[in-house]
């Protein structure tokens, strides 16, 4: 009897979770879907087309210079993130060094994270304005001549947003590989030591092949947030900088795309096709990257 109420007591207390999760999650995810087969435009009643709006996108240019100018910002900025936060992560956990103070560079590096991406991107908008921005003063003093449009075309522009990609975010990966180094057990590099292993060596046949599942997870992780990154490449893009230039075209990521089509053009059902081929992108860039590591690993052993 006691056991039938306790069973009770906890169906009550996670029949909110599904409430929340249907209501808010589920019913969202499949009506999005169904608004993907109509020509809804936020106004009049939806009308079914079928998969037109899903046809016209595979043919639509413009969503594929999205894509393009998505992976030309992700894949820069996820070299140098995992780059700065390996390096960092491999001298903070060298038990020689022995650096003191660690806990407060992981803070100060965790910082730009915890601030929102939009408040970033304004930040920047400001430091990086070519006539009276911060960095152009820093660098060349009063001498304008020597001023830098940093925003001038579209490559410089997507790697500028790389650069706070990599900032903002280094920090979070950091912090994540360093407590996986630490896990690893520190009798694998003294016996590696008495065998005459150097830092290098040991580097590349103890840390990395030990932290293949965290550097797993955070390329996945990274990949997925990368195919969604919207909110600093929009607002440099609306900046003064930018708007109105070849860059403003380069910045507009699949994200913004969608964005665009739903709000600025009204085309909601298209707007929601765009939705579920970048869901569908993400999760297959995401399977292939997995599969792909695995089979490494399977080979390594």
């Amino acid at each position: 009897m006691k056991y039938k109420n306790l069973k009770r007591t906890g169906i009550l207390f996670i029949i909110p979770f599904f409430f929340f999760y249907i209501a808010f999650n589920l019913y969202p995810i499949i009506y999005t879907f169904f608004l993907s087969l109509t020509n809804y435009d936020g106004y009049a009643d939806p009308v079914f087309i079928g998969i037109k709006n899903y046809l016209d996108l595979f043919s639509d240019k413009t969503f594929w210079a999205a894509f393009l100018n998505t992976w030309q910002i992700w894949l820069p900025n996820i070299i140098m993130q995992m780059t700065l936060a390996l390096t960092i992560a491999a001298i903070f956990t060298n038990i020689r060094l022995r650096i003191k103070g660690k806990g407060i560079f992981r803070a100060v590096f965790y910082f730009p994270n915890l601030v929102t991406a939009a408040s970033i991107a304004l930040l920047f908008v400001v430091l990086l304005d070519w006539q009276f921005g911060a960095f152009n003063q820093i660098l060349f003093g009063d001498n304008k001549d020597l001023y830098v449009n940093w925003m001038v075309n579209s490559h410089r522009a997507k790697f500028v947003v790389s650069i706070i990609q990599t900032w903002m975010w280094f920090g979070h990966s950091l912090i994540i590989l360093m407590a996986g180094i630490e896990a690893i057990p520190t009798t694998f590099y003294e016996a590696a030591e008495v065998d005459g292993a150097n830092e290098v060596q040991k580097f590349f046949k103890i840390t990395i092949p030990l932290l293949a599942p965290i550097l797993t997870y955070v390329m996945v992780t990274s990949l997925i947030g990368g195919m969604q990154i919207f909110d600093i490449p929009y607002v440099i893009g609306n900046g003064p900088m930018v708007r109105g230039t070849a860059a403003e075209q380069g910045l507009q990521t699949m994200v913004a795309f969608l964005y665009n089509r739903a709000f600025r053009y009204n085309r909601f059902g298209y707007a929601s096709a765009v939705s579920y081929v970048l869901f569908v992108l993400t999760a297959l860039f995401s399977f292939v990257y997995l599969k792909v590591t695995s089979g490494s690993r399977k080979e390594a052993k």
